[in-house]
């Protein structure tokens, strides 16, 4: 239960699409470029590094082509938080923020990128980043409810600190 809790998907492989595994140019935009240079400035805090995600998706039953799909969920994402600062993470349905959060809580592997955060690195061929939360001192709650109905807070919290591997005591 440990294993399959704290190891992230294995990367996508894309034979055909190299292109596919690096982020967008975003030279041109003053904004987006200054984000970019802060999150590679130190690894203090909590940083995304040009983060992208691919998906293969099987073709409907319909569909005339048989080959694979590729889904490109998350383009070149860069930001950094640091401590003390609130962060939105906005976008319309479908822009690419539950899977940035995935990959930032180590369900996903980048397919190209890195997530450092509070002086921990991990990228695209990291298997598990365990290391990145040994202090604790990031939480992460998911949009769904993954919480069991019966259940006090206190035994939650015993619950995912036990499969995590951490010492509840």
């Amino acid at each position: 239960l440990h294993r399959l809790t704290t190891t992230r998907d294995a990367k996508t492989i894309l034979k055909d699409d190299v292109v596919a595994n690096k982020p967008i140019c975003v030279s041109e935009n003053h904004d987006i470029s200054r984000e970019r240079e802060r999150s590679l400035k130190d690894d203090q805090g909590i940083n995304a590094r040009d983060l992208v995600k691919n998906f293969q998706l099987k073709p409907q039953k319909d569909s005339i082509s048989k080959d694979p799909i590729l889904k490109r969920a998350v383009k070149g994402v860069s930001f950094g938080i640091r401590g003390n600062e609130i962060y939105a993470l906005l976008g319309p349905n479908g822009s690419g923020k539950t899977v940035t959060m995935s990959m930032l809580a180590g369900k996903y592997t980048p397919c190209f990128g890195a997530v450092a955060l509070d002086g921990q690195v991990a990228d695209g061929d990291d298997f598990g980043t365990d290391h990145l939360y040994e202090r604790c001192n990031v939480a992460y709650c998911p949009q769904f409810d993954a919480l069991f109905p019966k259940n006090t807070v206190k035994e939650h919290m015993e619950f995912y600190a036990t499969i995590r591997g951490l010492d509840w005591n």
